[in-house]
């Protein structure tokens, strides 16, 4: 049987290293990888994920896979749901280094919108204009 758990608290408080050692010690085969901070994104994506393959492969020598990953928080209404707006652009990014840690499936979470906004509609652009990066890089969009 597989268990998968959720690594940010643990990576925050340790390290990258630590928190998969530490998760293997405790019986896990499968890792949910958190992108909360924009900062996260942007160290996996450097060099061409060199950063996220050295994870793939720490996580390969514990017996670790990341199963599905959570791109991070960052979109409010009414900010741009396409690569004009940096938040935007830092949430494809965690797509392409959640399909490069292995994850089959990244957690985008929905935008909130106020009360005059139409929750659906608005959330179906948005998660449309993600569509092209999901098959770009062979993963699978969540919502939770």
């Amino acid at each position: 049987m597989d268990i998968s758990i959720e690594n940010f608290i643990l990576k925050e408080r340790f390290n990258e290293t630590e928190a998969i050692k530490l998760i293997s010690k405790a019986g896990f085969s499968k890792l949910d990888y958190s992108f909360y901070s924009p900062k996260t994104v942007n160290e996996l994506i450097e060099g061409k994920n060199f950063n996220a393959l050295k994870i793939r492969e720490i996580m390969s020598d514990y017996g670790i896979k990341c199963n599905q990953a959570h791109a991070p928080f960052l979109l409010n209404y009414p900010q741009k749901t396409d690569l004009t707006e940096k938040n935007f652009e830092i949430i494809v990014k965690s797509i392409e280094a959640a399909a490069t840690l292995g994850a089959e499936h990244i957690i985008i979470h929905a935008i909130n919108v106020p009360a005059n906004v139409n929750f659906e509609e608005y959330n179906l652009k948005f998660y449309l204009n993600l569509q092209k990066y999901s098959e770009e890089f062979g993963i699978k969009i969540a919502v939770e």
